[in-house]
């Protein structure tokens, strides 16, 4: 998908990303009623403070596409539905890492690939059911890859069953509509067609 004009966009950072979202949440539950925290030092010890925050969980995944423009999908090898182990290499962001960092780790561990992220295309902050904490979702240019790197793609054994290039038609078919409406978001900025999207539950704010 080529773009004859490309947009410039200033890329946030995804930390102050994250704390706007979360600062938007805690006041739409100080208007719910709920009460203000005490800062540290103000009432509560700072591990008290700490776990007392709004709980948040955040993935960071790499858009890849090869030579015909196709996107590169990987199916998770854990049961699930045909459209829910289908997405872009990507995981869950492990203690310490930034958004980028984690993106850059999962994509090595699942697909055998060391690739720098490039420029952040997406953030989705997606609620979720039950006791389970709102997930962040961040995902990254990861660039064309050359046929030397496809070549010396390598799944990781036992989490992911296979991968393919596909189009938007293919992708279509693999994935849930969630995911599939995020990557469409996604291939747009990465085209310059759009700037840098900010998704709530998949829909821009």
């Amino acid at each position: 998908m080529a773009a004859s004009v490309a947009l410039a966009t200033v890329v946030p950072d995804p930390q102050e990303v994250l704390e706007q979202h979360l600062g938007r949440l805690y006041l739409r539950s100080l208007k719910a009623g709920a009460s203000p925290l005490d800062a540290p030092g103000t009432g509560l010890d700072r591990a008290a403070w700490a776990a007392s925050l709004p709980k948040v969980v955040a993935s960071g995944s790499m858009l890849f596409a090869d030579g015909e423009g196709r996107t590169l999908l990987v199916r998770q090898s854990h049961r699930g539905s045909e459209r829910t182990v289908w997405n872009a290499p990507g995981g869950g962001i492990e203690e310490g890492e930034s958004p980028a960092q984690g993106a850059r780790r999962e994509a090595l561990e699942e697909i055998g690939l060391d690739v720098l992220p490039g420029r952040l295309l997406m953030v989705d902050w997606c609620r979720r059911d039950g006791d389970r904490p709102p997930l962040a979702q961040y995902l990254y240019d990861g660039g064309t890859l050359s046929a030397e790197q496809i070549a010396r793609i390598r799944l990781q054994p036992g989490e992911i069953a296979e991968y393919g290039f596909f189009d938007l038609e293919g992708a279509r078919e693999r994935l849930a509509p969630g995911a599939f409406g995020r990557l469409t978001r996604a291939l747009a900025v990465r085209d310059g067609l759009e700037a840098l999207q900010d998704l709530e539950d998949g829909l821009a704010r």
